[in-house]
């Protein structure tokens, strides 16, 4: 047989190999003496050839007991590429062998469970710019390449490689800073406040704004959440978003900085930067029950209602209280939201009396913890982002940073396609707002966007089927404060 090449040479061994149930190896190459490119001769083996000879002179007993796969099989073939031909040859083969056929050879020999370079190059681009982790990987390498058999521990060991070679540099800071503030030279109304430890000569925190989140802090800056994400890069550095609410009930990111802790100091630097940049307090904040931040918030912003977001609070309790509860603690659970849900001061404090007798062995986290701030706690504000799953451990600085701007830019996109169908003129059908609130709904259509203009409505064909139940102690409820919005002034009146 001749072939026109090398490649398709070993290649076509390959597939005889695996269709005889066999593995074989490279024994030896001649190079062509007057050209080193060019190869003359090869001979290839079986992978049991040869016999095992010791290379170290060691005692006997000092020896490892270990087994060899060579066993002297005589299988092998010759090829050559003649200087008179035009391919390569088969000179002489010896199909000969001393063991037993393997029909897993494909799935156990090495060479031919190795990945391929298309493969490879597959993985390298899911690993760095996805991100993604084995098992999914594994998946679409199966769906890809469905004649070829994976070994999960060779595509880990890819995948590690690829991610060694994806770290970041030693200068990963500078890179970062150098890639801000060239933004800052196309547009100076980009904010970038670096803090610098000057006595390490390091920079320790990091503050950032662009243009278009200055804007939207400006135009949403009514309801705020601030929240801390750690293990968000490679340095273990803390993500904190400062995030708004659009008119649409979306979900905005308008600044972001990069911590090295979350002491009182630091979260007080990072809202005094926000004060500058944006010099507007919003009305209404979102966070965790972070002692530290709770102080930071009351200095820089005590006029503004802070309130702690019970998605948190209840992974507090899961932290704090499920081991000393076990089986018991979903019924807990269950009891502190219902209790949390009371409309009057008078059942919450008899609701928490009894959870405090049933439950004694929480009494003391639940009466230094969350009793002292029961007016803060709020309903459930979670976001969730890339920086909260698993895959952006891997980040480096300047990646935080373009992920960040990333998903604004595509907030920004849904927002501006949300405005645009809302100047879609539109005619429904005749509904109960029509017939029982023609002229309140008149008025709510002027002034609301069509996203929170139907979560009125939704509430007015809720009233219609309320169930009606007798509170006794109902003063408390009339001393709650209302905000009514006139010829766009707030206006704050209080039923008395």
């Amino acid at each position: 047989m001749e072939f026109e090449t090398w490649e398709l040479a070993e290649l076509y061994l390959n597939e005889y190999a695996k269709q005889q149930e066999f593995s074989f190896r490279k024994k030896r190459r001649i190079l062509d003496p007057t050209d080193s490119t060019i190869t003359r001769c090869k001979t290839y083996e079986c992978s049991h050839a040869r016999t095992y000879e010791i290379q170290k002179v060691i005692l006997e007993e000092n020896r490892r007991d270990r087994d060899s796969e060579m066993i002297g099989c005589l299988w092998h073939i010759n090829l050559s590429f003649p200087k008179s031909g035009n391919g390569v040859r088969i000179n002489s083969i010896v199909g000969i062998h001393n063991h037993d056929m393997n029909p897993c050879i494909t799935e156990i020999a090495p060479k031919f469970r190795k990945l391929t370079d298309k493969m490879l190059k597959k993985i390298k681009f899911w690993t760095i710019e996805g991100r993604l982790g084995i098992p999914t990987q594994y998946n679409l390498l199966v769906a890809s390449f469905p004649n070829k058999v994976i070994n999960k521990k060779d595509l880990s060991n890819a995948i590690q490689q690829f991610k060694k070679q994806a770290k970041p540099i030693k200068n990963d800071a500078c890179q970062m800073l150098t890639e801000l503030y060239l933004k800052k030279d196309d547009d100076p109304r980009w904010i970038i406040k670096p803090r610098f430890d000057h006595g390490e000569r390091r920079l320790n925190s990091l503050f950032w704004m662009s243009p278009d989140q200055v804007n939207a802090y400006e135009r949403y800056h009514d309801i705020v959440i601030i929240d801390t994400t750690s293990k968000t890069n490679q340095f273990d550095m803390i993500l904190i978003l400062i995030i708004v609410v659009d008119n649409n009930f979306r979900n905005i990111i308008v600044a972001a900085a990069i911590l090295e802790d979350e002491t009182e100091a630091t979260f007080t630097w990072i809202l005094q930067e926000l004060k500058n940049s944006c010099d507007l307090a919003p009305t209404v904040l979102y966070s965790d029950a972070d002692p530290t931040l709770i102080s930071a918030i009351k200095t820089n912003y005590p006029e503004t209602h802070h309130f702690h977001c019970i998605f948190h609070i209840d992974l507090n309790l899961k932290k704090n209280l499920k081991g000393k509860l076990r089986n018991q603690f979903e019924l807990f659970r269950a009891k502190f939201l219902e209790m949390r849900n009371s409309l009057c001061h008078k059942t919450f404090k008899i609701k928490w009396n009894t959870l405090i007798d049933e439950f004694s062995a929480c009494e003391q986290y639940l009466t230094r913890a969350l009793y002292p701030c029961k007016s803060s706690w709020a309903c459930y504000i979670c976001y969730q982002s890339e920086f909260h799953s698993g895959n952006s451990k891997s980040l480096c600085l300047t990646d935080v940073v373009k992920e960040i701007q990333k998903i604004f830019d595509q907030q920004s996109k849904k927002a501006i396609l949300n405005e645009c169908k809302n100047e879609i003129p539109t005619r429904g059908i005749p509904s109960i707002m029509d017939e029982y609130f023609p002229e309140l709904d008149k008025i709510l259509r002027e002034y609301l966007t069509p996203q929170i203009l139907q979560k009125q409505h939704d509430q007015m064909v809720q009233s219609l089927c309320y169930d009606v139940e007798l509170i006794e102690d109902w003063l408390p409820l009339l001393e709650v404060s209302i905000l009514l919005m006139v010829d766009k002034k707030i206006i704050s009146t209080c039923l008395k």
